[in-house]
C-alpha cells in the first residue's frame, strides 16, 4: 500500500477530497481543492469559491498528512517518469546502434565490390567514417564534437578503428581520406 492510497480508517468522502488535493499537481494548495469541490457542488448545489480552507478541510489535510501522501505521490511520479524516459532512450540507442551496425556492415560489403562509377573511395571511407563514430559516440567513446580521440587528444585513424580489412585496403582507404584534386575537381580520380 502507498501512503497516498485509502487508511482503513479514512472516511470515502475525505479520502474523495484528497484525491482532488493530490491531483492539483506540485503547485496545489488545500484552498485550490475545497474550491474545486465547492464549484463541482455537493448534491447539485454549487457553493461560491473562497479565498481561505475551511476548518474541516484544514483538520481532515492535518490528521490525514495529505501534505505528505501528495509530496509521495509527486516523487513517484516523477522517478516513474524518469524511468520511462531512460528506458525510452536506452531503446532509441539501441536502435540507433543496430542502425549504424547494418550501415557499416552494407559499406563493408561496397569495400569490397567498389564501383568507381557509383563511389570513390572517398564515399566509402566518408561513409564508414561516420558510421563508426556514430556507434563510437553511442557507445559512449568519441567526444561530443564527433570525432574519436586518443589519450593525447589526437583522432584515431581509420586503419585503427577498421582493423579487420586487408592492409592493401587500408592503404586505399587511408589514401583516400583526403581527397586528391589532381587535375579532378576533388572528385579523387573520378
Amino acid at each position: 500500500m502507498s501512503t497516498w492510497d485509502r487508511d482503513d480508517k479514512e472516511p470515502i468522502v475525505w479520502f474523495n477530497r484528497f484525491e482532488v488535493y493530490r491531483t492539483l499537481g506540485p503547485t496545489r494548495s488545500l484552498v485550490k481543492a475545497e474550491n474545486r469541490e465547492r464549484l463541482r457542488g455537493i448534491n447539485g448545489a454549487q457553493k461560491r469559491p473562497t479565498g481561505q480552507a475551511s476548518g474541516q478541510w484544514k483538520r481532515a489535510y492535518e490528521k490525514w498528512h495529505w501534505k505528505a501522501r501528495a509530496e509521495a505521490w509527486d516523487e513517484s511520479e516523477i522517478t516513474r517518469a524518469r524511468q520511462e524516459w531512460d528506458d525510452e532512450r536506452k531503446s532509441e540507442k539501441k536502435e540507433r546502434i543496430q542502425l549504424w551496425r547494418a550501415y557499416r556492415a552494407k559499406l563493408m560489403q561496397g569495400l569490397a565490390n567498389i564501383d568507381p562509377n557509383r563511389a570513390t573511395w572517398y564515399d566509402i571511407t566518408n561513409g564508414l567514417r561516420t558510421a563508426c563514430e556514430m556507434l563510437m559516440l553511442d557507445y559512449g567513446e568519441m567526444n561530443s564534437q564527433g570525432a574519436q580521440l586518443d589519450g593525447a587528444g589526437q583522432r584515431i585513424p581509420i586503419r585503427e578503428v577498421v582493423v579487420h580489412l586487408p592492409a592493401e585496403t587500408l592503404d586505399r582507404i587511408e589514401m583516400a581520406e583526403i581527397p586528391h584534386t589532381n587535375g579532378t575537381n576533388g572528385t579523387n580520380g573520378r
